[in-house]
């Protein structure tokens, strides 16, 4: 099973990726209102990704994007950002971000993101092991 830690102190923010991995049977979820509470359960837990809001309460989600990674190097990380392409490229360079999700992500792009992490998560631990049975 893949486990996604999704962090924001809007809970409508993730209304509909809520609902997309709810559907479907490879995927559990937990939430995080802030940066703190986020670093705290990636520090005990090794969720596949965490997908920030781009403002929390207590930090930015770039900032605890470039705290997870410094903790740990592999784990994927997906940031709400409204900013354009290439300035979201130029504020992320080098911290090796799965994706940008746009604010309130739709059902289909919830479902472009988990698969782009099913592939990502196959390609490292072989297509038994990335979220199906063995």
């Amino acid at each position: 099973m893949l486990e996604v830690l999704l962090v924001s102190g809007r809970p409508e923010m993730f209304s509909d990726l809520e609902a997309v991995l709810a559907s479907d049977r490879e995927f559990s979820f937990q939430r995080a209102a802030d940066g703190a509470a986020a670093l705290d359960y990636a520090g005990r837990n090794a969720p596949h990704l965490v997908v920030a809001d781009d403002e929390l309460e207590d930090m930015s989600g770039l900032e605890l994007v470039r705290r997870l990674i410094e903790r740990n190097v592999f784990i994927n990380t997906a940031l709400v950002s409204s900013w354009s392409e290439p300035e979201f490229h130029e504020k992320t360079e080098g911290l090796g971000l799965l994706a940008r999700v746009p604010p309130q992500p739709s059902p289909a792009e919830a479902r472009a993101l988990l698969d782009q992490l099913k592939t990502i998560v196959s390609r490292l631990t072989g297509p038994a092991r990335a979220g199906g049975s063995t």
